[in-house]
């Protein structure tokens, strides 16, 4: 069937799907699971160009493949599209990898001979120059029967597998997004295909006159399938850039945390851990960050015996100056406090030293929290206690001496 969604809409897709396609080989193919993954993205492509009524023409004109020939292996092609995201399910419901190796087989025999069967029995609509929708007939069942058995298949084991991990207790909000996209598209994959055979049938049996419904609703189903699925495909090339650029939520909250760290850190060198110098500047990993966090903590235990109380007044009149609201009021209490002894280092150690309250984070992700907060108001802290709020380090953070976090 051949696609009748705007060329100027359906070609930036088709273009943008390419580059999905040609970034995951280069990439994004180091396991079974992913080769199989592009290998289906490939023929889903394939299957969307030989839909496009340029493409159609053109092959028709520079080959004995008529467009009706074209259409027709447009099918076949969505039909083996789906024998390597069979594996690809297979692979991740944990079968062993040798097991899938030989299953694979199977499914693409099955696939060529559900090819076979649709070109076979497509063959009266061939030779009239017709889509098997308008010749219609038990032949034209067939083709529809022979097409729909693995799309039905995969649309069972595609929303039931992503029910299963769904409920797992470990699945974040962004995999959960991920699954609940994959169950959409298998919803759509077995809705479409269900639909299609039912009218087929009906048709057949001179219940429902659906040729023009389905002529209209099939050369469009597909290509928003298809793009749905080339989305998902293109999160793992989309996550790998966006960590690359240092755009992740690791990454910016490590940025957050770099002038309070480099303060700190250019005041107490020694709190800096011993590790190799991570050369990505942009990107944070986990383990920087969780470092990162560390040295904080440790250089703010340094800081513990030049701490004193800040005089009530003072605090206020810092609270109000700065528009601290109620959540902040203790991070912005300790910034203060801590910004004071940052002053008072090179003296004497104050015989009246605050106590500095425990942090209470169990986990990374309280800790880093709660050191965000400080962070937002250590710059007013600095300013207020009259020190320099950006250091000519943080400029100019490759210039910085040591070990970087």
């Amino acid at each position: 069937m051949t696609s009748t969604v705007p060329e100027t809409l359906a070609w930036p897709i088709l273009v943008a799907t390419m580059l999905i396609v040609a970034v995951r080989w280069a990439w994004f193919r180091t396991s079974a699971a992913e080769r199989y993954l592009n290998a289906t993205l490939t023929m889903i492509t394939l299957t969307q160009l030989l839909r496009e009524a340029a493409v159609e023409r053109a092959i028709a004109a520079g080959s004995p493949l008529s467009v009706t020939d074209v259409q027709q292996l447009s099918l076949c092609t969505i039909v083996l599209s789906i024998p390597p995201f069979l594996c690809v399910i297979a692979l991740l419901s944990g079968v062993d990898p040798q097991a899938v190796r030989r299953r694979r087989y199977l499914y693409f025999g099955v696939g060529a001979a559900l090819s076979a069967v649709v070109l076979i029995a497509g063959a009266r609509a061939r030779r009239a120059g017709l889509p098997t929708e308008v010749t219609g007939g038990w032949d034209g069942v067939l083709v529809w029967i022979a097409f729909s058995v693995l799309p039905m298949y995969l649309a069972y084991l595609m929303i039931r597998r992503c029910a299963l991990e769904y409920r797992q207790p470990d699945v974040t909000a962004a995999e959960k997004l991920v699954l609940a996209g994959i169950a959409a598209a298998g919803a759509a994959i077995g809705v479409a295909t269900a639909i299609a055979l039912a009218l087929a049938v009906l048709q057949a049996l001179d219940l429902v006159d659906s040729v023009q419904y389905r002529l209209a609703t099939h050369s469009k189903n597909f290509f928003g399938i298809a793009t749905i699925i080339a989305v998902i495909c293109a999160a793992p090339p989309a996550k790998a850039a966006i960590e690359y650029l240092g755009l992740d939520a690791t990454s910016r909250r490590w940025r957050r945390l770099r002038p309070l760290w480099l303060a700190l850190t250019t005041r107490f060198p020694d709190s800096r851990l011993p590790l190799d110098e991570d050369p990505s500047r942009r990107r944070a990993t986990t383990l920087r960050l969780h470092r990162t966090t560390v040295e904080i903590r440790d250089a703010i235990l340094r800081l513990h015996p030049y701490c004193r109380p800040t005089p009530p007044a003072e605090l206020a009149a810092f609270v109000a100056a700065e528009r601290v609201p109620d959540r902040d009021a203790e991070s912005a209490a300790l910034a203060l406090q801590l910004g004071h002894a940052m002053r008072a280092v090179a003296g004497d150690c104050p015989e009246n030293a605050a106590d500095i309250r425990p942090s209470p984070s169990a986990d990374l992700d309280t800790e880093v929290g709660e050191l965000l907060r400080l962070a937002r108001w250590w710059p007013a802290a600095q300013r207020h206690t009259g020190g320099d709020p950006t250091p000519a380090d943080i400029a100019h953070p490759h210039e910085t001496r040591g070990t970087t976090p």
